[in-house]
């Protein structure tokens, strides 16, 4: 005969089981609590705080507006009192350094993506790549052999100091007093 297995269902209070104790009463209050604290704003209120904001941020953009107005005309100052071959000149290197600028730029992104794929390679995090210095080429390969060292040395030190634990504690005998013997007998029948 079989036997049927009926399932009761029990209501269960799960935060009584938790490890940490906590009254369900005192949760309530807290919650209600933080509720009480949230802060309401009127229409006005909103109002004014915006209203606030912008003019801090127009004041802001303003000063920096007049800023470059007064930059381009310093500029156009200079380049009226020049003569033509000292206006070419003067745009001539104006446009090197904006050339030289980019260069750097498409640079220093093409030296990041092979920084990516190296610190890959070599199993390190990518967020080292903040550290690596991306002047030319040969700086930051020298730069990631560095970072790897540092890494992989303070990876090591970690781990030993997790190892440094204490001795497992059990009998007193050491590992090496310890002998086991194995008893392997022929199983009948089986081909040598």
């Amino acid at each position: 005969m079989k036997m049927k297995k009926e399932f009761v269902k029990y209501q269960l209070d799960l935060q009584f089981f938790s490890e940490e104790a906590t009254d369900t009463e005192e949760n309530q209050t807290e919650s209600q609590e933080q509720q009480t604290e949230q802060k309401t704003f009127t229409q006005e209120d909103l109002n004014k705080i915006i209203s606030e904001r912008l003019g801090k941020e127009k004041a802001k953009w303003e000063k920096d507006y007049t800023a470059k107005i007064e930059e381009a005309k310093t500029e156009a100052e200079k380049l009226a009192k020049m003569k033509a071959e000292e206006k070419a000149k003067y745009q001539e290197q104006k446009r090197l350094e904006k050339l030289e600028q980019r260069e750097k730029d498409i640079t220093t992104r093409e030296l990041k993506a092979q920084a990516y794929e190296t610190l890959a390679e070599k199993g390190l995090p990518k967020d080292l790549i903040e550290t690596l210095n991306f002047t030319d080429s040969e700086s930051c390969n020298s730069s990631i052999i560095a970072v790897e060292k540092a890494f992989k040395s303070a990876v090591e030190k970690a781990v030993n100091e997790k190892l440094k634990g204490e001795p497992p504690k059990g009998s007193e005998s050491s590992s090496s007093d310890t002998v086991f013997e194995f008893n392997f007998q022929p199983i009948a029948g089986a081909k040598k």
